[in-house]
């Protein structure tokens, strides 16, 4: 409902008379102010009662509706678990408005709360005329950084993994990658780094994100410790471009090197010697000349000094035959 004022002058009481073709009088038709329930025209028509005179008048009468109304969010994050709601445009009826955040049961002119959980809030506008409007608004719940590295691994020595750990954040949406210890890594603060560890190792990861989310999980790498080198039992270094040389074979991510790799006959004199050489190089192998003359088929005895790639050593002797 909404009341009319009309005003009218002259020189004795005045008798007001209201009608209307399309709008709805509720009350008051025969005084100055009457109350009205519908948009429509509305005629006056005024008489003086002193002398009789009278004087018209019309107007239209609009229903100003509330229509709707928006309002903005800020969603809680790791640093601030709580989020904010504000009311901006309104859209419709008559000002001035008051809010509610609580479904109606406080009104206030704030336009906005902050400090509110996560949930459902019933947001409610409400105009000068008592006209409301509600609509449902959502503070999600905070974001959780989620961090798998998965099961342990075994992994031989001399080989490598790359771990590649499970997270719901991107790259980008993290502010800190940080893995300990970071020495067999080939990098420290990328998501996916190459392990080459010599010793059994565990791996942790932080993670933190740009709104200060956190997470932590740990990966353990265990060595299987292979010492393989293989001496030949026998060569024939007679020029046909196989088995030419006497040399060890083994597998080069495992070794290091190998040192003092001697060569003695049956008496103990030294045929061959060199400080150092690589597993599978045949031109650091012996050919079977002693003082560039070609030796006899006999038995002989090596030995050698092998590093391995943990820094372990172990000297490895043994007897092999050449033929001719």
């Amino acid at each position: 409902p909404q009341a009319l004022t009309a005003t009218a002058t002259g020189q004795g009481a005045m008798a007001y008379s209201w009608t209307t073709s399309d709008g709805s009088l509720l009350e008051g038709s025969n005084t100055p102010t009457p109350l009205v329930g519908a948009p429509g025209n509305y005629r006056l028509s005024v008489i003086d009662a002193t002398n009789g005179c009278t004087a018209e008048a019309s107007l239209f009468a609009f229903q100003n509706l509330l229509d709707s109304f928006a309002f903005t969010f800020v969603a809680p994050d790791c640093r601030v678990p709580t989020g904010s709601l504000r009311f901006t445009e309104v859209v419709g009826g008559t000002a001035p408005f008051v809010y509610s955040f609580d479904g109606g049961r406080s009104f206030a002119n704030a336009t906005e709360a902050e400090g509110l959980s996560p949930g459902r809030y019933n947001l409610r506008i409400q105009d000068l005329n008592g006209c409301e409007l509600t609509q449902e608004a959502i503070i999600p719940n905070p974001p959780e950084l989620e961090l798998m590295l998965g099961n342990r691994v075994v992994l031989p020595l001399g080989e490598g993994f790359q771990i590649r750990p499970q997270t719901n954040f991107s790259t980008e949406q993290l502010e800190v990658i940080n893995w300990t210890p970071t020495v067999t890594l080939d990098c420290a603060d990328c998501l996916q780094p190459l392990a080459t560890p010599t010793e059994s190792t565990l791996y942790t990861l932080n993670l933190i994100s740009k709104d200060g989310c956190t997470a932590t999980d740990s990966l353990e790498v265990i060595v299987t410790k292979r010492r393989d080198i293989y001496f030949p039992t026998a060569f024939s270094p007679n020029g046909d471009g196989r088995n030419d040389r006497f040399l060890p074979l083994g597998d080069t991510k495992l070794i290091a090197v190998i040192n003092d790799f001697n060569i003695h006959d049956r008496w103990g004199n030294i045929l061959f010697a060199v400080p150092e050489l690589q597993p599978n190089d045949p031109i650091g192998g012996w050919d079977g000349r002693h003082r560039g003359r070609l030796v006899n088929p006999a038995t002989f005895v090596y030995s050698a000094k092998v590093t391995f790639i943990d820094g372990v050593q172990q000297v490895f002797e043994g007897s092999f035959t050449l033929l001719r």
